[in-house]
């Protein structure tokens, strides 16, 4: 197991801690029972001891025990072998240590007995009992040689009376001898001690004891706390005289002082542990009891431990089994080489490293595959054909932006559908779908098609090449599509065979219109003054026919020519608000009685146009607009409007609220030819289309639901567009 420092925290530092206070409290318990003087002092630090240890095994209990109920709970690796082992361990710990703890504390019980037995009380008794009479005997020699004295004392003169206390201690060899008078005050004195004056002088308790029994005699200690015995008697010469008090102080050598000492102590110590026997007794065995729990404890603490280590191992391989389930190939265990598990341990690094290898060199694969789908999601949604690729069953399995687009279907809304569920309400996709379905059903390798849709007022025409693919690992077959939008291929055809033709007839009708102009006038200037003048006047009605008619063909002609020919355009920057205004002040008086509507966006830029190509634009679809109102019956309203949308594209809008366009030219209105008018040559919308496109914009022409038609032109702000000159004052005031 790797140390670590949450493991020498939770596991290593307890033990230590708690051996150590094992082995001091057990130290302890047994300095008290051989030396039951010890046990008082000692009992506390025990208790102590065994309540610290007893609380750090309960909580690594009670922590280890919640962890294997949570593992348990958890139904981790190990926790029932856990609980099953810490519950063996209890067993088998707790048999023994009851039996043990049970004669253990019979036997300290009856030991704690032994200390107090009668015999040595009583010798005891009897020590301090012979002591106390032999200091008796001696004492009483000493009073009585102090009764002697002072009998002999009162057949001297009192001038004598120190001289002779002096001589008498120097022969009773006392410490101190005071001759004192009724009222306590020193008749005569003396001391071995010649410095210190009355160093032995009577305590007061002394003198009602003398006046009482007569005598007295008592062991006093000194300051230096040293023993000595202390005798006095009362003296008075007769009845009539006052009473004296006679005391000496005789020293206690220092062996028999401390030998009472020893006998009074030992005595006392054995009195006191005697009251204490049963306190003693029972605090030795509630210590007993206590390093039995923590035996107990302790043991089922090392089940955990030990658990743990054997288990250990196999909780190990079961994280790395975990961890390579989940997906983490890079796990490793530690390797032991005193672990048995080690030769697993082994196999199962090898295993996770060649499947790291494996893993590696699957996610480079994955990445090259991923790389090339990459690749080819760029390419196709860059192309400006759409592709699209399904399987036998028809369900779509991927379709670029230009075939979305083509299609009319967002492409998250065709992934994994069947293509007959995507048509809804797109009419391209119906026909798209009802020209490939007979190549489908025939199964032909390859083949191509071509199909036309109406998008709204605008016919578009798609060419469409199939190809089967090859069948795939699973058994299942597609097909791929390519299609694209020809239909501005097939217009700039049409327009282009148009401007042949009409270049054709206006070369050849042209040439001849002239001599037939000049020769009328001719004819009519020659043959007049020869006619009479009915004749004259037949003459002129006809050659002014066939001058208008002339002229007509001439007008034809020269529509004709416009339409065939492409000048080079004449850009410059230009107010396209400004060139509305300047066309409009034509037409707002006009004949038709029509109100024209101005709403011009002033934040419109600037544009490159050119002028005379864009006027012409204008005025045709001015013109038309006050043609087709003219009939009309209701108020007659042409709004014209200018903006700028989301892409920055400038919005030119022509709105009437005339009859609107018939539906069955609105596909092809801007055809030549193509127009609902009895008179005009049918190319104007043609031109206004060529015209608009050269400025690479884009005119639509839609029917409003209320009434009316509407003329939208999208034209972009060109690359050459500048800042635009400062308006003068006059340009904005006009609406």
């Amino acid at each position: 197991m790797v140390l670590t420092v949450r493991n020498v925290i939770f596991q290593v530092l307890p033990v230590v801690v708690t051996i150590i206070l094992l082995v001091i409290s057990m130290t302890l318990l047994d300095i008290s029972t051989n030396n039951p003087a010890e046990s008082n002092r000692l009992a506390p630090w025990m208790v102590t001891l065994n309540l610290i240890t007893l609380t750090i095994l309960f909580l690594m209990i009670v922590f280890n025990l919640v962890r294997a109920l949570l593992k348990l709970r958890a139904k981790k690796t190990g926790s029932r072998y856990t609980l099953k082992l810490m519950t063996a361990f209890a067993v088998l710990t707790l048999t023994p240590v009851l039996v043990v703890s049970f004669f253990s504390m019979n036997f300290l019980g009856d030991r704690i007995d032994s200390w107090y037995n009668v015999s040595i009380e009583n010798a005891l008794d009897d020590s301090i009992e012979l002591s106390q009479r032999s200091l008796k005997k001696g004492m009483s020699l000493h009073l009585r040689d102090i009764e002697l004295m002072a009998s002999e004392m009162f057949q001297r003169d009192e001038s004598e009376y120190s001289y002779y206390l002096e001589q008498k201690r120097r022969d009773m060899n006392a410490k101190e001898m005071l001759l004192l008078d009724s009222k306590k005050r020193v008749i005569a004195y003396s001391s071995v001690e010649n410095g210190d004056l009355f160093q032995y002088f009577p305590r007061p308790g002394m003198f009602p004891i003398v006046e009482n029994r007569g005598f007295y005699l008592e062991l006093e200690p000194d300051a230096d706390e040293e023993l000595y015995s202390r005798v006095a008697v009362t003296m008075q010469k007769d009845r009539w005289n006052e009473s004296y008090i006679l005391t000496a102080v005789f020293p206690v050598t220092h062996r028999f002082t401390d030998l009472s000492k020893s006998v009074q102590s030992a005595r006392d110590e054995y009195a006191s542990l005697k009251i204490q026997r049963n306190s003693i007794k029972s605090g030795f065995r509630w210590s007993l009891f206590i390093i039995m729990v923590l035996s107990v404890l302790f043991a089922l603490w090392a089940a955990f431990i030990y658990s743990q280590r054997l288990t250990s191992p196999i909780r190990g391989l079961l994280d790395g089994t975990l961890a390579v389930a989940s997906g983490d190939l890079e796990k490793k265990l530690p390797v032991s080489s005193s672990d048995d598990f080690s030769a697993l341990t082994c196999a199962f690094n090898t295993m996770t490293s060649r499947l790291s290898t494996a893993q590696r060199e699957s996610e480079t694969s994955r990445q090259q595959v991923q790389f090339q789908h990459d690749y080819l999601n760029i390419v196709l949604n860059h192309l400006t054909s759409g592709v699209m690729t399904f399987d036998d069953q028809l369900v779509v399995r991927r379709l670029n932006m230009a075939g979305q687009q083509l299609l009319g279907i967002p492409g998250k809304n065709a992934a994994d559908k069947n293509i007959t569920d995507l048509v809804g309400d797109s009419d391209t996709l119906l026909a798209f779908i009802n020209a490939i379905m007979p190549h489908l059903k025939s199964q032909e390798i390859e083949w191509k098609t071509e199909f036309q849709a109406l998008e709204g007022n605008k016919r578009r025409t798609l060419v469409c090449q199939g190809t089967t693919l090859p069948q795939l690992l699973d058994g299942s077959k597609g097909t791929v599509l390519v299609f694209d939008d020809i239909t501005d291929l097939i217009q700039a055809e049409h327009d282009a065979a148009w401007a042949e033709v009409a270049q054709r007839l206006a070369h050849e009708i042209k040439n001849p219109l002239t001599p037939i102009q000049l020769s009328t006038e001719r004819i009519q200037h020659r043959l007049k003054p020869q006619l009479d003048k009915q004749s004259a006047d037949l003459l002129d009605r006809m050659s002014s026919t066939i001058i208008q008619q002339v002229e007509a063909m001439k007008t034809m002609v020269n529509a004709f020519s416009e339409y065939a020919r492409t000048p080079s355009l004449q850009l410059q920057i230009m107010d396209l608000n400004k060139l509305i205004r300047d066309v409009l002040i034509l037409y707002q008086d006009n004949q038709q009685g029509v109100k024209i509507i101005c709403e011009l966006d002033t934040k419109t830029p600037y544009t490159a146009i050119d002028v005379h190509r864009m006027r012409q634009v204008l005025v045709n679809l001015v013109k038309n607009a006050l043609e087709a109102l003219e009939n009309s019956e209701s108020s007659r309203e042409l709004k014209i409007s200018t903006s700028l949308n989301e892409v920055d594209e400038i919005v030119l809008r022509f709105e009437d609220n005339g009859a609107g366009i018939d539906e069955k030219l609105l596909p092809n209105l801007f055809e030549p030819y193509i127009s609902s008018k009895t008179k005009g040559s049918g190319l104007g919308l043609a031109i206004v289309k060529k015209i608009i496109e050269e400025h690479s914009g884009n005119i639509v022409a839609t029917n409003k639901e209320t009434g009316g038609a509407i003329f939208t032109i999208l034209l972009p702000v060109t690359s050459i567009t500048k800042d635009p000159p400062a308006k003068s004052k006059d340009q904005q005031e006009q609406v």
